[in-house]
């Protein structure tokens, strides 16, 4: 009579966990269905940042933000703009603007629980009417990196490619690869073009 116990229990037990698993899977449809409709770009992180879940629209608007990588992924985007901002966990809001000139909120919301799991939601909520079809040059230079600034400031002094790379000890590729993405940016040919971009400065 134990032994029919014990089996009853357990398919009791194992039809509960497989109803249990089909209501997650069910409830994750339902929001992966209603987030890929919407414009707003959703990321759910595990606490330890590892993406679980991203809509559609996130995959977008990361890769938009990326544009000037050579990785354009959830992860990428994870350690460029998330986890570089102190207390991370307590939560931020920040804008960002693409380098197509789209402006965007991050929203990065404390713990939340999802499934029954503690997660981070991150939201990316693109800001109407902020796109300019004719930037101007102080966006343009906004978009430029710390380290692409210092080589603006040295390329207006005159120093040549060679003596960039002295003087910031990095390769003379790395100085290339630099002035070109500050050309693409800035949206300039050359260096003529560029020292007229930086009277700006």
């Amino acid at each position: 009579m134990k032994i029919f116990e014990a089996i009853s229990t357990f398919i009791s037990q194992k039809i509960s966990s497989q109803i249990r698993l089909q209501n997650i899977e069910q409830q994750k449809r339902i929001l992966e269905a209603h987030a890929d409709k919407s414009p707003l770009g959703l990321i759910i992180l595990d606490l330890s940042f590892r993406p679980l879940y991203y809509n559609t629209s996130a995959r977008d608007i990361t890769s938009e933000l990326l544009t000037n990588e050579n990785e354009k992924t959830i992860d990428l985007f994870v350690i460029k703009y998330l986890m570089c901002q102190q207390n991370v966990q307590l939560g931020f809001v920040k804008s960002v603007i693409s380098p197509s000139f789209q402006k965007y909120t991050i929203q990065f919301d404390p713990k939340s629980d999802y499934q029954k799991d503690t997660v981070y939601l991150v939201h990316l909520i693109p800001e109407k009417g902020d796109r300019s079809s004719t930037p101007s040059v102080d966006q343009k230079l906004s978009l430029l990196t710390p380290r692409e600034m210092e080589i603006c400031h040295l390329v207006r002094k005159g120093y040549t490619n060679q003596e960039i790379s002295e003087h910031s000890f990095i390769s003379i590729n790395t100085v290339k690869r630099h002035i070109q993405n500050i050309f693409s940016k800035l949206e300039v040919k050359n260096r003529t073009g560029l020292l007229r971009k930086l009277d700006h400065l």
